[in-house]
């Protein structure tokens, strides 16, 4: 589940309770009335918040990516090597989420989720996490710790293509342990291609 602080409360625990069933029973077979149960609320009082369950998977995906972009960008401030910043990112980017989805026999569903009526909320949390890589590439070429010089492109041509790389490890990983180490791997080839 997506960490929300600011949340409303009532929405927090229909999110989370959302999160659970998905995993539970994968997005297409999960009702409105699953949900409020697990939310613990009648179904007319979980459509006061939410038209229907399209709407919850979007506000679910979204709350996703506005805090892992965050988290990605406080993880970048970090101390260290490109290499070290790159793979504090990426653990960043996941947070508990992707082991938490590898344990359920629903958890390639949501992993998948470009495919489903949330594809523009999809799109739009890639581009957050592009954005951020992008200003961090910026940023230290301006301060002289990063550099562009061994690629062939822009900070955003570097972020787009490190984005892509991300999220084809994701669509071929088998366990956590070997998606971890080809983080571990990307972000040693990428941070080396960019420190200054």
């Amino acid at each position: 589940m997506p960490r929300a602080q600011s949340l409303d409360p009532k929405v927090k625990s229909i999110l989370e309770a959302a999160f659970t069933c998905f995993m539970n029973y994968g997005v297409q077979r999960t009702s409105m009335a699953d949900i409020a149960k697990a939310a613990g609320m009648s179904r007319p009082a979980l459509y006061l918040h939410f038209p229907n369950k399209d709407a919850i998977l979007e506000a679910l995906i979204s709350g996703y990516f506005t805090q892992a972009a965050a988290d990605m960008a406080d993880a970048l401030r970090q101390a260290g090597s490109a290499a070290d910043c790159l793979l504090a990112a990426m653990l960043a980017k996941d947070g508990e989420v992707i082991e938490k989805m590898m344990l359920t026999p629903h958890g390639p569903e949501l992993l998948d989720l470009k495919q489903t009526v949330a594809r523009e909320v999809v799109a739009a949390g890639e581009d957050q996490m592009r954005a951020v890589f992008a200003i961090w590439v910026k940023e230290g070429v301006a301060a002289g710790s990063l550099t562009l010089a061994r690629t062939s492109g822009t900070a955003e041509g570097f972020a787009n293509t490190l984005l892509l790389a991300l999220l084809g490890l994701k669509a071929g990983f088998t366990t956590i342990e070997t998606y971890r180490e080809g983080q571990r791997v990307l972000a040693e080839s990428f941070g080396a291609m960019i420190e200054a």
